[in-house]
């Protein structure tokens, strides 16, 4: 090709000048034919780095895609569905029945016997006499297991052969503890302190001395839930009444001055022992509470 290239540029001495201005411009094309052909083929041509690089490019691959089976799981066995249609109670039945019905308050009647050892002033053995009486009481919970418990009494004592008769009124206020609340039968304790207003009638009212006691008790009892508004309860209390008497020389005064003077009964002022302030005892009482 380069030879070609020679022989067309190649003009011989011997031509004339006509001849060599005619075939002049015809080389002149075939030269800039052959230079862009050229080009043309050296732009195309890769060249050997470019040949090394195509030929170091990791080989490409081709990845498929696995094919995605699906189990279809098994159904599930149907299940047996029951519809139990339960009429609802009168109400009656679920106020009996409703164990999580906590009430407030309540109020009571009760009736108990009190027995006291020792005496009052010591003018006759017969003093503390066995008394009965009858009761109102006011019970409040204050949360599942304490309540309160405030309660009034009327008691009485007589003897007939003595013409002696004894009255006293408690007032007492008591803390109790429930261990069993949500218990249709709940046991408690009780711990309490209040005031016994006594009044001491001899020879049939002929001398009459009034006394301002402070009580103390402890017991024990059981509570029975007849309906979630009525229940029944018994107990039983230990007593310890400490006797505020007045000096001996004021109530021998007093006795002098009443009818009983000449019946020889103030002639034992003398065995009064002031210092002699405690009775013990017990009292058993049962009754009933409506709570509210």
């Amino acid at each position: 090709m380069i030879q070609t290239f020679h022989l067309l540029l190649k003009v011989p001495a011997s031509t004339p000048q006509t001849v060599r201005s005619t075939r002049l411009p015809q080389r002149v094309a075939l030269l800039t034919l052959f230079s862009l052909i050229a080009g043309i083929f050296v732009v195309a041509m890769p060249s050997l780095a470019s040949a090394e690089s195509l030929l170091a490019h990791p080989p490409i691959r081709v990845y498929r895609r696995r094919p995605v089976i699906l189990v279809n799981p098994e159904p599930p066995a149907p299940r047996r569905v029951e519809i139990v249609h339960r009429h609802p109670e009168p109400a009656a039945a679920r106020t009996t029945n409703d164990d999580s019905f906590v009430p407030t308050l309540g109020i009571g009647i009760r009736a108990n016997g009190t027995a006291l050892s020792g005496e009052k002033l010591n003018l006759d053995t017969v003093e503390n006499p066995v008394m009965g009486g009858i009761g109102v009481q006011f019970r409040s919970n204050l949360d599942e297991h304490w309540g309160l418990e405030l309660s009034v009494d009327f008691l009485q004592g007589t003897e007939s052969g003595e013409s002696f008769t004894q009255r006293t009124v408690p007032v007492m206020l008591s803390a109790l503890f429930n261990p069993f609340p949500n218990s249709r039968i709940r046991p408690y304790g009780l711990l309490g302190v209040g005031v016994h207003f006594t009044e001491l009638s001899y020879l049939d009212g002929q001398f009459k001395h009034d006394i301002v006691e402070i009580a103390g008790q402890a017991g024990l009892g059981l509570e029975v839930k007849v309906t979630n508004q009525v229940s029944l309860h018994a107990d039983l209390r230990f007593l310890t009444v400490y006797k505020n008497l007045d000096s001996q020389s004021r109530i021998s005064t007093q006795c002098m001055s009443s009818d009983a003077a000449a019946s020889g009964l103030c002639a034992g002022m003398d065995k009064i022992n002031t210092d002699d302030r405690f009775n013990l005892g017990a009292q058993f009482q049962a009754g009933a509470t409506y709570y509210f």
